[in-house]
């Protein structure tokens, strides 16, 4: 901004005020000729200390820009993280160390190398549209490659870039932040592979299976609870277990949620004919609250069913038993009868005969 009184800059305006503090002797009363030559010579003196005092102000200037640049040197070729500098034509024009030991080459050897020839040739695509997202969105992009180091071993890298507008307005430069995150990724393709490895022995579990949420809500289901729900319930998942499985508004009475101590217990529950039995276990966060329910539940429909199969036949078969036994007894007590009355027959006399027909009048009452 310019001073409208001096029509000076401010910076000149402070260098004179700074001269003058040096230049400080009075001028004295003197023939009009002589104080202009002296005023001429003050003012030379004025502007050789002003140049002096410039000088010096550029010489500290020029130390401060040094010592800056040592400390942002140190800074950026000792920092942990790679940092890599890469032209619109994806050639590497600057480089920290860190960036040189994570690729495998010294650092001036990685120089006017395409960055491409580090990336593994199944991620060329994703690197491409990483750079056309940063060139059409700006700001801060975050991307995932697999690249090679220059004696072929490859590892897993997160970029972190920004575009460098060029001062001209045309396409800018990339700056790179590199990281090797190998050692991350290996452990995520572990619990990846856990989680795999769970959900396969989850679904392998023949009992219907659900863990659900202290008000109610099944978090999760296993196979057979799925292949139970479906076909009459539906998806059970994110649903109240009592509005699935009992279609009400609020627990049941006698829920083993609500009386469950610390040991599993078992319950009946049935529905449209199918017939559940229950064990439910609590599973603890780490300050000792709890987390979750675990249900795991048994489908005792069809046992139930076979069960009552197999009582009708033993009823069946008793009573056949029952039935034979009584069919022999009385057989055995017509046998007499009729005996005693072809006897008393062939006796011909009523008197002999009055015996056997004592014996067949028994008979008849015990019959």
């Amino acid at each position: 901004m310019v001073d409208e009184a001096r029509g000076e800059e401010p910076f000149f305006i402070a260098l004179s005020d700074r001269a003058e503090q040096v230049l400080h002797e009075p001028v004295e009363v003197l023939p009009e000729n002589a104080r202009e030559t002296i005023k001429l010579m003050r003012d030379l003196h004025k502007y050789r200390i002003e140049l002096e005092l410039q000088n010096q102000d550029l010489c500290q200037a020029q130390i401060e820009l040094e010592e800056s640049r040592s400390r942002y040197a140190d800074l950026y070729d000792f920092a942990p993280m790679g940092y890599l500098t890469v032209n619109a034509s994806g050639m590497v024009v600057e480089a920290n160390l860190a960036a040189g030991e994570l690729l495998g080459l010294p650092r001036f050897q990685l120089i006017s190398q395409p960055f491409s020839n580090f990336i593994q040739p199944d991620d060329q695509d994703r690197y491409y549209l990483h750079r056309q997202t940063l060139l059409a969105e700006q700001g801060k992009k975050t991307c995932q490659l697999r690249l090679c180091r220059a004696n072929g071993s490859g590892f897993y890298a997160q970029l972190i870039s920004s575009v460098m507008p060029s001062i001209d307005g045309s396409t800018g430069w990339f700056r790179i932040a590199l990281m090797d995150i190998s050692l991350q990724k290996e452990q995520e393709l572990r619990l990846c592979r856990n989680e795999r490895e769970w959900e396969k022995c989850f679904d392998a579990i023949d009992e219907l299976v659900t863990i659900q949420d202290k008000d109610f809500y099944i978090l999760k289901a296993n196979k057979a609870a799925r292949a139970f729900c479906q076909s009459w319930l539906g998806d059970p998942v994110g649903r109240k277990c009592y509005e699935l499985f009992h279609r009400d508004g609020a627990p049941c009475a006698g829920c083993p949620v609500l009386c469950c101590g610390s040991n599993p217990i078992q319950v009946g529950a049935g529905r449209e004919s199918r017939i559940l039995e229950l064990s439910l276990s609590k599973v603890l966060d780490e300050q000792g609250e709890l987390e979750y329910w675990v249900h795991i539940g048994k489908d005792l429909t069809e046992r139930h069913q076979l069960e009552a199969e197999l009582l009708q036949a033993h009823k069946m078969e008793a009573l056949g038993t029952l039935t034979s036994g009584i069919a022999h007894d009385f057989n055995n007590i017509l046998t007499v009868m009729i005996g005693f009355a072809e006897l008393a027959r062939q006796t011909g006399s009523l008197e002999s005969s009055m015996g056997h027909l004592d014996q067949i009048l028994g008979a008849g009452h015990r019959a």
